[in-house]
């Protein structure tokens, strides 16, 4: 059976899970531990963490400030190409 190719939505949600999971690990936070510490039940990181595409700006924002994600990786999350100068 041929490989699909990856939708555009789809690489950008492996990647904002990649980000997160990343700063996640390096807090040496729990999905339970973030939703708490953001204000949202547990459960709401399983749920964006299948679909981070779901995630409201608002919730980007709380999640960023909370892990200590840098502007450049924060850009990242929201599709902003870096400029190279």
């Amino acid at each position: 059976m041929p490989k699909r190719a990856i939708s555009k939505y789809e690489e950008r949600c492996r990647h904002v899970r990649g980000v997160i999971s990343k700063a996640k690990e390096i807090k040496k936070l729990s999905d339970k531990d973030l939703a708490k510490a953001i204000g949202k039940n547990p459960r709401f990181m399983e749920q964006r963490n299948a679909d981070p595409g779901s995630l409201r700006l608002s919730e980007i924002w709380a999640i960023c400030d909370k892990l200590g994600i840098p502007p450049a990786e924060r850009l990242e999350i929201l599709g902003v190409e870096r400029r190279t100068t």
